[in-house]
């Protein structure tokens, strides 16, 4: 069986910029549908062209060239998830069978924030709970195997 082929560290990083690229005009599109915020599309484009940008300067930094193969993942959890997200949020407003009006689009646009910024945050906060569970850490394990004893009755 042959190995897989070897990834270029660029290419893993144009593409890590890319899917951030297509995530942030995604996002924008479904926001400006939902709550007619961003009013311009100038602001996500320009972050968008930014996101290629910072991807493409990636890899062809020395520091950065080796973490390719660790950014791309991540962006695609990040990215998919944000996006996940506000498709569910679609669903909400079709739910509704009208467009939310005053405050409600208020509440409707902060809650869509609030969902973003935790998608952000998910993929920091599984890393962190990942390298508590690595192959040679029994502790957390054993800890955890504990608590279920006691909680569960004989």
């Amino acid at each position: 069986m042959a190995p897989p082929p070897r990834r270029s560290p660029a290419a893993l990083w144009a593409a890590s910029g890319l899917l951030l690229a297509v995530s942030v005009l995604g996002a924008a599109a479904l926001l400006h549908l939902l709550v007619g915020w961003p009013a311009r599309a100038v602001g996500p484009i320009a972050l968008a062209g930014l996101a290629v940008a910072a991807g493409l300067v990636c890899g062809r930094l020395a520091l950065t060239r080796g973490a390719g193969a660790e950014a791309l993942p991540v962006v695609v959890v990040v990215g998919g998830l944000a996006i996940l997200i506000l498709a569910c949020y679609v669903v909400v407003v079709i739910g509704l069978r009208r467009t939310p009006h005053g405050t409600e689009r208020d509440v409707l646009g902060l809650s869509m924030a609030a969902a973003l910024i935790g998608a952000a945050f998910s993929a920091p906060v599984g890393a962190a709970c990942a390298s508590s569970w690595t192959a040679g850490s029994e502790r957390p394990r054993s800890r955890l195997r504990s608590r279920w004893r006691r909680s569960v009755p004989a």
